[in-house]
């Protein structure tokens, strides 16, 4: 796919000209820079790194990481490897203004260069440099009413807002608890369940959190380091996803580790 084709995909070419100045170039229908590579897939901006890992744990030592980043399953069966990946709702840079700081020489000049230089800050795990989270008020005002609950049937969850001058995130507990005995064919279906949810749909990153007997699933989109221009849509984009995600998991997770439940077809699986 040549660079003019694949910027008619895109609706127009400026945040193309965006990724340029940041020092992507384009190759094989997408843009690349430093090992990871930029896409535009149905409305979403996406960045992944350029090889899968053939090790690694997607569900383990992420929660809690600046900003977008996680780690999907790549393939099937015996030849599944892990990718990292991070993903931009097209609700984000909706309402953005254009020139997001007035234009220092090297500050980012529109609310999807910001928001590309954000994603290559926080690559390595790392807050950038400078930043501060938004006032609380902000990032209140742009959470609509109900947002911070998720119920599904008699399963009722509240959300946790972070707001600190060192970070910002969006947080939901998919189990409160797994069981200190729970069977490992359970445990076995849970991580499955888990890892299939974070690879299928977008942003939102699931790990669990702590150990033994108070080990929980946790639901998370880190907005640590998100651009001023971005925080309302972020918000936004992040709380529908998490609202989507947690009530498709609650029902699975609540009966994989309900010992009380028995399950001959998933424990011979």
């Amino acid at each position: 796919m040549d660079t003019e084709t694949f910027d008619n995909m895109a609706g127009g070419c400026s945040w193309v000209r965006d990724a340029e100045a940041l020092g992507f170039v384009a190759r094989d229908g997408a843009y690349h820079l430093n090992g990871t590579c930029l896409r535009l897939d149905r409305g979403w901006r996406t960045l992944t790194v350029a090889r899968p890992e053939t090790k690694g744990d997607p569900l383990r030592g992420q929660l809690g990481r600046p900003g977008l980043w996680k780690t999907v399953s790549v393939g099937r069966g015996r030849h599944v490897s892990v990718q990292r990946v991070w993903e931009l709702p097209p609700m984000a840079l909706e309402g953005a203004s254009e020139d997001v700081d007035g234009g220092g020489q090297d500050a980012p000049r529109s609310a999807f260069q910001a928001a590309l230089s954000w994603a290559l800050a926080t690559a390595d795990g790392q807050t950038p440099e400078g930043w501060r989270g938004p006032p609380l008020h902000e990032v209140e005002a742009a959470i609509p009413p109900g947002a911070m609950t998720v119920r599904k049937g008699d399963l009722i969850h509240q959300g946790t807002l972070i707001c600190t001058p060192d970070r910002l995130a969006l947080v939901f507990p998919v189990l409160n608890r797994i069981p200190a005995d729970l069977p490992a064919w359970r445990r076995k279906w849970l991580d499955a369940v888990l890892a299939d949810a974070q690879t299928q749909w977008r942003l939102v990153r699931l790990g669990v959190a702590g150990a033994n007997g108070s080990a929980s699933v946790q639901a998370e989109v880190d907005l640590t380091g998100v651009p001023p221009a971005l925080v309302e849509g972020m918000v936004k984009s992040s709380l529908a996803a998490l609202q989507w995600v947690v009530q498709w998991l609650l029902r699975s997770a609540d009966f994989i580790v309900d010992t009380r439940v028995a399950s001959k077809a998933l424990e011979s699986a």
